[in-house]
């Protein structure tokens, strides 16, 4: 296929089990005109099986094979090999609904979107349970069908969770800016998920769910098991992140979503880390370096974020923290205390 509308692009690495209902998500789109580049990354289970059964009965899908290298890897070898004039990146455990890229594409044409996006839900695979969810946070947008990120320079990085499977991207935007995926042990697609938004002068959001995450998946113990072992890595993009803006010479405009940010990344990173690692996790997590300046409580777009600043000013209060005193009842007792 020459020169397909959408390159629909996805990393594998053992996903025998959810990987046929993620397919026949895909290939009975009533969109047609799409390619499928799958990348095995190293598989040890069945999954490459399972891509050359649907490579056989659908020309659209083409397999990539690579060394185990991780996610990010398999996403940018994907992106070498995209033909599309837009962008889908996915991923194989989750599914999505057959009128998603026809949707999308529609919206992403009409408005010459850089970015468009769309609502999301949740499927629990245990329970079996789908649950609507606020990918988007539609308060915050700007009231209009498209939109610059200097519109919403100020909450960027909060109009949306930060994920790449509800996005379609003009692929001639991407690959002019020469965006990748950061080759993190963990958030490796967080960057790719927020930076470009920084640079885009068209963003169009779509009121519609359109695709399915799964959760509470077997995958989930091994990702919290790596997010313990590299506490740090979300510092790393959030300075990448961060160097990045600054030789755009946009920091300044985007310093208070990206101090929101990085604090909110912080909030929910933290309960993972094990104890043990608190004392270097909060000598690297430089507030200063991070250009967190103090100022009154409006520059922060809610009080968790706002509670988190006090207690980063004064560190000890997170050192004081134990097992049996954690983080979280310190953050309580100081909204109350706020409160009164």
């Amino acid at each position: 296929m020459n020169n397909p509308k959408i390159s629909v692009i996805i990393p594998v690495y053992n996903g025998e089990k959810y990987l046929s209902q993620c397919l026949d998500s895909l290939i009975n789109q009533t969109f047609k005109d799409i390619e499928i580049i799958c990348i095995d990354d190293g598989s040890t289970d069945n999954s490459i099986e399972i891509l050359e059964q649907y490579a056989q009965k659908d020309s659209r899908i083409k397999i990539i094979n690579q060394e185990n290298s991780g996610a990010a890897e398999a996403r940018n070898n994907g992106l070498a090999h995209a033909a599309g004039d837009y962008l889908s990146i996915l991923d194989c455990d989750d599914f999505f609904d057959s009128d998603m890229f026809e949707l999308m594409y529609d919206r992403a044409v009409k408005y010459d979107a850089e970015i468009t996006f769309c609502k999301g839900r949740t499927f629990d695979d245990k329970t079996k349970v789908i649950k609507e969810i606020d990918n988007i946070k539609f308060e915050i947008l700007p009231d209009k069908d498209v939109f610059s990120a200097k519109d919403a320079a100020d909450r960027i990085f909060q109009i949306d969770i930060n994920w790449c499977w509800d996005k379609l991207y003009k692929a001639s935007y991407v690959k002019q800016n020469n965006f990748l995926f950061q080759t993190t042990k963990v958030h490796n697609d967080s960057f790719f998920a927020v930076y470009p938004l920084t640079k885009c002068k068209r963003i169009s959001v779509l009121d519609k769910t359109l695709c399915t995450y799964r959760i509470n998946i077997d995958t989930s113990v091994t990702s919290t098991s790596k997010r313990m072992k590299y506490p740090l890595s979300f510092y790393e993009v959030l300075i990448f992140l961060k160097d990045s803006l600054i030789k755009d010479n946009a920091f300044e405009l985007f310093k208070q979503s990206f101090a929101n940010y990085a604090l909110d990344i912080f909030c929910g990173y933290y309960r993972f880390v094990n104890i043990k690692f608190k004392e270097d996790f909060l000598k690297n997590l430089n507030i200063k370096k991070l250009d967190v300046k103090k100022t009154k409580s409006k520059y922060f777009l809610n009080k968790k974020h706002y509670l988190l600043y006090i207690i980063l000013l004064h560190k000890p209060l997170i050192m004081l923290s134990t097992i049996f005193f954690p983080f979280w009842l310190i953050i309580k007792k100081i909204r109350i205390f706020l409160t009164k």
